[in-house]
C-alpha cells in the first residue's frame, strides 16, 4: 500500500460560492465538453455574475486526469485554459489576487503554498453527492475526500527472488527515498511506517527464495519419476 493521491482545488477567499463545489460543476467547469464559460452565474444561476478564471498545470499534467476521472462518470478531456503554468506558487498568488480564480493541485504542493505564506486562498470541498468534504489528512487517507486515487504496488511473487527488483523495492522504501513518495504526493504512507514495510521485503524476498529452492529440488525428482514410470509402461 503506497497510500493515496489526491487533487485539491484552491480559490480566491472571497468567493463564498466556492466554498464548496459538486461533482456535476466541477465537470461544467473543467470538462472539455463544457460549453464556454463567461462567468459563474452561467454554472449556477444562485453564483455571481463574476468573471471565471481557471488556472491549470501544462498540458499533460496526470492531476488533471485525477480531477475528471473522479467528478464524471464518462471519459473526458480537460478543457483548454489560457492560464497554464506549471509553478504551483505563482498559480496561487494568482488566485489569491483575482475573485472568481480558481485551481487544482496535488496535496503535497498544497502543502507547499501554505509554507510560502500564500494569503487570500481557500482550500473548495467537494460534494460527490454525500455532502460537502473539505480535503485533509484524514479524509484523503479514509476516502471521504472522492478525488482521490489508492495507489498499490503489485509485484510478482516469484520475481522477488531476482536481485534488480529486490533492489528496486528496498530503494522504494528507504528511509533517503521518503521525500520522493512526499513529492509524488502521496498521503497515507508515513515516515514510522517504513521499518515495518522493510521488515515484510527481507520476509517475502525470503519466503521467495526457500520457494524457488524447494521447487528445484523437487523437479528432477518428478521428472525422473515420469521418465521411469514411462520406460516401464513402454
Amino acid at each position: 500500500d503506497m497510500g493515496n493521491q489526491a487533487i485539491v482545488l484552491v480559490a480566491n477567499a472571497e468567493a463564498d460560492y466556492l466554498t464548496c463545489l459538486t461533482n456535476d460543476q466541477l465537470k461544467i467547469v473543467w470538462g472539455a465538453n463544457s460549453p464556454e464559460l463567461t462567468s459563474w452565474s452561467a454554472i449556477d444561476p444562485t453564483f455571481p455574475d463574476v468573471p471565471v478564471t481557471l488556472l491549470a498545470p501544462t498540458n499533460g499534467d496526470s492531476g488533471a486526469d485525477l480531477l475528471l476521472e473522479s467528478v464524471s462518470d464518462v471519459p473526458t478531456i480537460i478543457r483548454e485554459v489560457e492560464n497554464l503554468r506549471n509553478d504551483v506558487l505563482y498559480r496561487a498568488a494568482a488566485v489569491g489576487n483575482v475573485e472568481g480564480a480558481l485551481t487544482f493541485m496535488t496535496w503535497g504542493d498544497y502543502q507547499k503554498v501554505i509554507q510560502n505564506n500564500q494569503d487570500r486562498i481557500q482550500l473548495v470541498s467537494v460534494n460527490a453527492g454525500n455532502g460537502c468534504v473539505q480535503p485533509s489528512i484524514e479524509s484523503i487517507a479514509s476516502g471521504a475526500y472522492s478525488i482521490v486515487r489508492s495507489t498499490t504496488l503489485h509485484v510478482k511473487t516469484s520475481s522477488l527472488t531476482s536481485i534488480p527488483v529486490q533492489s528496486f523495492l528496498w530503494t522504494i522504501v528507504s528511509d533517503s527515498n521518503y521525500s520522493q513518495i512526499e513529492n509524488a504526493g502521496f498521503i497515507g504512507l508515513d515516515f514510522g511506517s517504513l521499518p515495518a514495510l522493510r521488515q515484510t521485503l527481507q520476509k517475502a524476498f525470503l519466503d521467495a527464495s526457500e520457494a524457488a529452492a524447494l521447487a528445484a529440488e523437487q523437479t528432477p525428482e518428478a521428472t525422473a519419476e515420469a521418465t521411469a514410470e514411462a520406460t516401464s509402461e513402454g
